[in-house]
């Protein structure tokens, strides 16, 4: 019989969680270096969201299979991560900003492209969560190429599947 399968929203929630959590360090790190106003530096979040995204696949695929996750689900397991890393982490960025660091947004001002506006910490609130959503998403959609379910060789689908509910 086969054993309970994993919950991907669970999965996602726990990786999601995960990764803000390790980006907020990063963020914090960067502030005590005093590399804060270095805006380029955020993309080593990317690096860290790539990072939870691939654990998070994998440990799907030892949990339900031994080398495979179905695209879809493997998409919806990515985006899952993905929102629950932009909406924490672009709250902590609009908390700092708003009530730790006054001079944040000032600070990053010269760093960021143009910006025919006021930006203030609600804006940059809205930034951080729609810039981690763009990439996020396209990290999820590159990382399940390397993860998705292969249908090449359907003698050895089917001798999976045959052990797998042994």
């Amino acid at each position: 019989m086969k054993e309970n399968p994993v919950s991907l929203k669970a999965t996602g929630i726990k990786y999601g969680l995960i990764t803000a959590a390790i980006c907020i360090v990063y963020f914090l790190v960067m502030d005590m270096a005093g590399l804060i106003h270095i805006t380029a530096l955020r993309f080593f979040n990317y690096a860290f969201v790539l990072l939870g995204l691939f654990l998070a696949m994998n440990e799907v695929i030892h949990k339900q299979h031994t080398h495979r996750i179905n695209y879809l689900p493997g998409i919806a397991l990515g985006f899952i991560i993905v929102f629950i890393n932009a909406i924490i982490f672009s709250i902590f960025i609009f908390i700092y900003a708003r009530f730790v660091d006054l001079n944040f947004v000032s600070l990053i001002t010269p760093d960021l492209p143009p910006y025919n506006g006021t930006l203030n910490s609600y804006i940059i609130g809205v930034f951080t969560f729609s810039e981690s959503i763009m990439f996020g998403a396209v990290l999820s959609f590159i990382i399940m190429q390397y993860f998705k379910r292969n249908n090449s060789d359907s003698r050895l689908e089917a001798s999976e599947e045959a052990a797998e509910w042994k």
